[in-house]
């Protein structure tokens, strides 16, 4: 005796081309029913897993021998020890650190120094070259109405 079907999406007809009992509707079912399954042995092993981990209690370890205050004091000692002698590297590092700093600044100033007094350098030639070729041109009447016959050659260009 079958059991009636239950009522799905696909049986109830809200997905079109799909009859009661298709291959998809199966398919559905089964990964779902497949899906639950996994889900309640999931469910049903985890609180026995994580019972069964905390019976295990560790054993309580024997003491250490000797004075455990003396014990504290040598470990504090070296600890303090460890302490300032990071402190003394960390200074180290950072005098050095700032020793590059400054080097860097003081090349970077002679840099830009450098660069402006060749800046200034090469405007004063400039200059220097436009007062004579304004002079020359001044001075000779047929360069500058564009004559290039009786014009004499450029003083700058003629090496001369």
């Amino acid at each position: 005796m079958r059991e009636p079907p239950l009522e799905t999406p696909f049986a109830s007809g809200r997905y079109r081309g799909h009859q009661q009992g298709s291959d998809t509707e199966n398919t559905v079912m089964r990964t779902t029913a497949l899906f639950a399954i996994s889900l309640a042995g999931l469910v049903a092993t985890s609180p026995a897993v994580s019972f069964a981990q905390s019976d295990e209690v560790a054993a309580p370890s024997a003491p250490e021998p000797g004075d455990p205050v003396a014990k504290r004091e040598i470990l504090n000692a070296r600890q303090a020890e460890r302490a300032q002698r990071q402190l003394a590297q960390d200074a180290r590092n950072q005098a050095a650190y700032d020793a590059t700093v400054a080097t860097d600044h003081a090349e970077v100033h002679q840099q830009r120094a450098a660069y402006h007094q060749s800046l200034r350098e090469y405007q004063r030639a400039q200059s220097d070259y436009r007062a004579a070729r304004a002079a020359w041109e001044q001075a000779n009447p047929y360069c500058r109405k564009g004559d290039p016959v009786r014009c004499p050659p450029d003083p700058e260009t003629s090496g001369g």
